[in-house]
C-alpha cells in the first residue's frame, strides 16, 4: 500500500518493509487523472531512499531516467508520482520540448522514428490520422523553434535531409523556404513559395510526379538543390524561385526540357519562343536556349 508522510510517498508492503529502487504499480480505484486522463493503473517509481519520483515546485512533471527490462530510460512523474504516459509537454524557457511516453503501461519517452497519431491538441490541425515523427536519445521530438521565429526545421541523416513543424511532424510534399544561395539569378533573400520533400521525408534531386501545391492537378517538376537562409540544402523545382515570369529550359541526360514560369512545372507540347523571349531563357550551364530549340 502506498502511504503519505511529509508530501513524501513510499510504498510499504505486507511485511512493513519500504519499497525502494523498484517500480511499483496499483489499481486506479480513485479515478485520479495522469496527464489529463483516466488510466487504470498507477504506476510509481521508488528511489534508495523509498520516496517516489514526483514534481516539485509547481512544475507539471519531473523527468528522471528509471531502470527497466532494457536497462535504463526516461520517465516522467507528476505532483503526485504518478508516471505519466502520451504526449508530455515541458516549458523550456519561451519554447517547449516534446514527448511521446507510449501507454499507460509503458510510460518510457520514445526514441527515434515513429508513426504516431498527433496529440488532441493537434486534432484541429490539418495533419493526417497517423504521421511521423522523430525523437533524439533524450526523448525529445526534433522540431522548429518557436525562439529562432521558424515554421520548420531540417535534420541531416545518413546522406538524407529531413523536416520537422513546430509540432515535431515531418513534412511532406510541399513547404516553404527561404532561399540564400545566389543560383539561376536568384537573389539571397528571395523566398519561395514551394521546396519539396518526399513522402518518407527525404529531398532528393531529379524528376518527381506530384500533385502541385494547391492539389489541383499533377505535374512532372525537376528538383534541383538550393540553400536555404539557415545554410540547410533544400530542393525545389527547376525555375520555381525565378522571378522574372520566364519559361526556362534545362538540358538533363542529353535531352532539353521546358518548365513553366511560377511552379517551375514541365511544359508539354510544341511551344512557340519569341525572339526576345528567347534572349533571356537561360539553360542549366547559363547559356541562352539554340535557334533549333526556339523553331521547337
Amino acid at each position: 500500500m502506498t502511504s503519505q508522510s511529509d508530501d513524501n510517498t513510499y510504498y510499504v508492503n505486507e511485511y512493513g518493509v519500504r519499497a525502494k529502487n523498484q517500480w511499483i504499480s496499483v489499481a486506479n480505484d480513485d479515478d485520479a487523472e495522469v496527464n489529463g486522463e483516466t488510466v487504470e493503473t498507477l504506476w510509481y517509481y521508488f528511489g534508495d531512499n523509498g520516496k517516489a519520483f514526483k514534481s516539485e515546485n509547481g512544475d507539471a512533471f519531473k523527468k528522471k531516467t528509471c531502470p527497466d527490462a532494457t536497462g535504463s530510460r526516461t520517465y516522467f512523474f507528476d505532483s503526485e508520482g504518478h508516471m505519466a504516459s502520451g504526449w508530455i509537454t515541458v516549458e523550456n524557457g519561451t519554447d517547449e520540448d516534446i514527448y511521446y511516453c507510449g501507454t499507460e503501461n509503458e510510460g518510457w519517452a520514445y526514441t527515434g522514428w515513429q508513426y504516431l497519431e498527433p496529440s488532441d491538441e493537434l486534432a484541429s490541425e490539418n495533419y493526417d490520422d497517423m504521421v511521423w515523427f522523430n525523437f533524439k536519445s533524450s526523448g525529445k521530438a526534433r522540431k522548429a523553434k518557436k525562439t529562432e521565429g521558424k515554421e520548420t526545421t531540417t535534420w541531416y541523416n545518413k546522406g538524407s535531409y529531413y523536416t520537422f513543424d513546430r509540432h515535431g511532424v515531418m513534412t511532406s510534399d510541399w513547404y516553404d523556404l527561404e532561399v540564400a544561395s545566389n543560383n539561376a539569378g536568384v537573389a539571397t533573400g528571395t523566398f519561395a513559395d514551394k521546396a519539396y520533400t518526399a513522402e518518407e521525408g527525404t529531398k532528393g534531386t531529379g524528376w518527381v510526379y506530384t500533385e502541385n501545391a494547391e492539389e489541383s492537378d499533377s505535374y512532372w517538376y525537376y528538383l534541383v538543390s538550393f540553400t536555404d537562409k539557415d545554410g540547410a540544402v533544400r530542393n525545389v523545382p527547376f525555375n520555381s524561385v525565378a522571378t522574372d515570369g520566364l519559361q526556362r529550359a534545362k538540358v538533363i541526360k542529353g535531352k532539353t526540357y521546358l518548365f513553366a514560369s511560377g511552379d517551375g512545372h514541365m511544359l508539354k507540347g510544341r511551344k512557340e519562343l519569341t525572339a526576345s523571349n528567347t534572349a533571356l531563357v537561360h539553360d542549366n550551364a547559363g547559356g541562352a536556349i539554340s535557334k533549333d530549340m526556339t523553331a521547337g
